[in-house]
């Protein structure tokens, strides 16, 4: 009997355990680390959050302040807390001028862990990137400030709440008319000739919390 009554009680005491490490935030939230929610996260990164808290979250030992400069070109070098620096999980937060509130996010390394559900991440090959959300969708041309990125004017237009840019793989010359389109004011169709001889994939994934 004193056997059962131990087992029991070490029985109940796993058990209680496992539901207390599954109640617990941190718990619930290692699942999500790398999880992207267009509009509303990037793994616990929310607006509001501050570099205490990214610390906290993904240890201090992994996060590094630094200057960077945004994937926007035009735009100024700024601080940042660095997210498991020189690693494929890289993750760039931008912190505000006053105070350590993260006001954007990016990721532009391939091979890491940050996506969406549907599978949008770094890397990703524009065709794949239709057949995850179902059709082709316009493109800015390369040729103007920020171009080469998804065109969030549509309504369908895929993770329109994320600033989605493009790189083209191709090797060797690009036709002279195929730069025109790809250059073009105007912009492209995901599925153009020039498109796809570009071999484009995802370069950076953006998030404005401002």
């Amino acid at each position: 009997m004193h056997t059962t009554s131990m087992s029991r009680r070490f029985a109940l005491f796993a058990a209680a355990s496992a539901l207390a490490a599954a109640a617990s935030p941190a718990f619930a939230a290692a699942e999500n680390l790398f999880l992207i929610v267009p509009g509303k996260s990037f793994g616990p990164i929310r607006k509001g959050i501050t570099l205490a808290q990214i610390e906290k979250a993904y240890g201090k030992a992994n996060v590094r302040v630094r200057t960077v400069q945004p994937p926007h070109g035009d735009l100024p070098k700024q601080r940042a807390a660095v997210i498991y620096p020189g690693s494929p999980n890289e993750a760039v937060a931008l912190l505000a001028e006053r105070g350590n509130r993260v006001e954007g996010i990016y990721v532009e390394k391939t091979g890491g862990k940050w996506a969406t559900k549907e599978g949008l991440r770094v890397g990703l090959a524009v065709e794949e990137m239709e057949r995850l959300y179902g059709e082709p969708f316009a493109i800015t041309g390369f040729g103007r400030d920020g171009g080469g990125a998804v065109d969030r004017e549509p309504a369908k237009a895929p993770a329109r709440e994320l600033f989605i840019r493009f790189t083209s793989t191709q090797t060797g010359k690009v036709p002279d008319a195929d730069e025109a389109v790809l250059n073009a004011e105007k912009g492209f169709r995901s599925d153009h000739k020039a498109a796809r001889r570009a071999k484009l994939t995802v370069s950076v994934i953006f998030w404005d919390l401002r």
